[in-house]
């Protein structure tokens, strides 16, 4: 059996033992963003905190997060049962405020899931860590945690899921410009670039890749698009 389709056979299974339960709220806190290749280790978390994974290098982006209520949330890894290629296997864990240290990225780690997991958290700050399930992975990240609290962004960090790319200059696309979520024609958005000065960085085959906001994922545009 896949490691997807075992996945899957769990979550039927939990569903199935949860009918006829007491209805309970529960907040649905959802992270997306682009892991780029800025920040590295040499090895990474492992669900539950149990250990480590084999040495590698493995990228990642950490944030500071307020979790309003304890309990245990459902993490799942959305976009790694998405069926979309551009995102990746995504993997989470919890650190104290402060407390991640990428040389020894198991030490003090509170707890961790990967794809569909429950993560147990005390309410309170914590250093939320995102990396990839395997080595040498950048792309978009979408991860969900649905439990009794909401996870938020802590006020006043700075907070960037998609933070503009090393060696990115200034191009104009005077006539604006069709986007794709990927570098190939077969991907595009129903939305298109407008005409203006944008951060442009690196190209593949006839695309290069705009840089938008930190909030907003990167697009493709046909390289003919951009001024010389």
């Amino acid at each position: 059996m896949s490691k997807k389709s075992a996945i899957l056979t769990a979550i039927l299974l939990i569903a199935l033992l949860t009918i006829g339960a007491a209805t309970v709220l529960a907040a649905t806190n959802t992270f997306t963003g682009t892991l780029t290749s800025s920040n590295s280790m040499g090895t990474r978390f492992v669900t539950g905190c149990a250990g480590s994974s084999g040495a590698g290098t493995f990228y990642y982006a950490a944030f500071t997060v307020d979790v309003s209520q304890a309990g245990d949330y459902t993490y799942t890894d959305v976009g790694f049962f998405d069926g979309n290629p551009t995102t990746i296997d995504g993997y989470i864990g919890f650190f104290p405020d402060g407390g991640f240290n990428p040389a020894s990225p198991t030490a003090g780690c509170v707890d961790a899931g990967d794809d569909s997991t429950i993560i147990t958290l005390g309410a309170g700050r914590y250093t939320m860590v995102v990396t990839s399930f395997s080595q040498n992975v950048t792309g978009t990240y979408i991860l969900q945690l649905v439990g009794p609290g909401e996870i938020t962004y802590a006020a006043g960090a700075d907070v960037c899921p998609n933070p503009l790319p090393a060696n990115s200059v200034v191009r104009s696309i005077p006539a604006g410009a069709p986007t794709f979520y990927a570098p190939d024609l077969a991907t595009q958005n129903n939305f298109n670039l407008p005409a203006g000065t944008w951060w442009v960085g690196e190209t593949s085959g006839d695309f290069s890749r705009v840089w938008i906001a930190c909030q907003a994922q990167p697009v493709w545009v046909p390289t003919n698009a951009i001024a010389p």
